[in-house]
């Protein structure tokens, strides 16, 4: 594994030519890198998921690793005792969210909770916002999220939120889930919507994204 960990770190070094990056693509990079995910050596996984996260920002990549089934491999990196390889496995989910068919995988493999949780979690919360987002544009998930801590979450994080404007990835997200007719039902409960109100008008700006 040392010789695997060197040998990759040496082609993604080589892989920043984009010439170089599509000759190793021809020569099967990517499933060998998908494959490699099984494996438990740190520095290697390291080096292999930060591979994929680079390869990802292409289409074509990110098909195979989607016919390659790469949301079970990424499953057990979510969380994990690790916090480096958590973060880095998030950020290529991230890339990936853009899919809507990685986004119906993720839902499908029961991903969605576990995002959730990791929001109670600062390092994390910058990114899984995102990802969220993404996951929360779709209507066929946007009913997952009521049976999971994520409202009352979000709740949370917009009336605590520190600066006077509410972060675009938070404000976008919540917006996505009251879009749904079941999370708007729980986010009116009690005083929660009067609250969020309260907190909106107290901005100096109005961002809405949807």
């Amino acid at each position: 594994e040392k010789v695997l960990f060197v040998t990759f770190h040496i082609l993604l070094n080589l892989a920043e030519d984009l010439k170089i990056e599509r000759k190793m693509k021809k020569r099967q990079i990517v499933p060998l890198l998908v494959s490699m995910l099984e494996r438990n050596n740190p520095d290697l996984l390291y080096i292999v998921l930060s591979f994929l996260k680079k390869l990802s920002v292409f289409g074509s990549n990110k098909d195979e690793m989607l016919e390659l089934d790469i949301m079970k491999k990424l499953n057990r990196f979510i969380p994990c005792q690790n916090a480096l390889l958590t973060q880095t496995a998030l950020r290529l989910l991230f890339n990936l969210s853009f899919d809507n068919e990685i986004r119906e995988r993720v839902n499908a493999i029961g991903m969605i909770p576990k995002l959730v949780e990791l929001l109670k979690v600062a390092q994390y919360r910058s990114i899984l916002l995102r990802i969220l987002y993404h996951l929360s544009s779709d209507d066929k998930i946007k009913a997952t999220f009521a049976y999971t801590s994520c409202i009352p979450l979000v709740y949370q994080l917009v009336i605590h939120f520190p600066d006077t404007i509410i972060g675009k990835e938070l404000i976008a997200l919540a917006i996505n889930l009251t879009t749904n007719k079941t999370n708007a039902a729980l986010i009116s409960q009690n005083d929660q919507l009067e609250a969020l109100i309260e907190r909106a008008f107290k901005c100096n700006d109005v961002l809405l994204f949807r």
